[in-house]
């Protein structure tokens, strides 16, 4: 009697990790049949928190305020059988930024004054101020520039005026004295040949007419 020869073929674990399920299928000769078990190689999964990570910034500029933190759960559990890491992903903790800058008048926030009450307080404060932001018309560059142009009808400027006119024309009239002669010989020149031209002309024209 000849034996039946039968193969028997796993699937894979429906699973990485945590519970799952494996499939085999046997087959003898023309008979088949699929059987299924838990998985036998049970390996847990594994969730871990990532590192906590700043999110934005400081809640204040100055002294104490909140910083946000978050992280993240990290794992390998299947969807199926997926479950959350335990505890938050958000936590709170202080941030010091350093201290606030006092203002000399910081306390008066706190007191029930009225206008009146807070320019008395402040009244050598606020001429100060107004003392530092007020405009001297003798300062500014209009008036300077009429101060500098003004007419001056001293003697004494007259004179420097003057002086300074006969400074200015002595080099003028050198010179004219130098280069006078020599424009003088240039032009007598050119008249000449205009009147020579002339000559030569008019007795042209008299030869033509006789």
């Amino acid at each position: 009697m000849d034996e039946k020869v039968c193969e028997l073929t796993p699937e894979l674990c429906t699973n990485d990790c945590g519970h799952g399920n494996q499939t085999f299928h046997g087959k003898c000769d023309l008979y088949e049949q699929s059987f299924t078990f838990p998985c036998a190689n049970y390996t847990g999964c594994s969730a871990d928190w990532s590192t906590w990570e700043p999110v934005g910034t400081c809640s204040t500029t100055c002294n104490d305020g909140q910083q946000e933190f978050q992280r993240w759960c990290n794992t390998t559990i299947p969807k199926p059988v997926f479950t959350n890491c335990a505890g938050s992903n958000v936590k709170y903790e202080v941030c010091n930024q350093g201290t606030c800058p006092v203002y000399k008048w910081g306390h008066l926030k706190e007191l029930n004054l009225t206008k009146g009450d807070l320019k008395e307080i402040m009244k050598e404060e606020l001429d100060e101020l107004k003392r530092n932001l007020t405009i001297n018309s003798k300062n500014i560059s209009a008036t300077i520039r009429k101060r500098i142009c003004a007419r001056d009808d001293r003697p004494s400027a007259a004179s420097v005026g003057y002086v300074g006119i006969v400074l200015l024309l002595i080099p003028i009239v050198i010179i004219i004295s130098v280069d006078a002669p020599k424009c003088f010989a240039v032009v007598t020149h050119i008249c000449r040949k205009i009147c020579k031209r002339k000559v030569v002309k008019k007795a042209k024209v008299q030869r033509e007419n006789n």
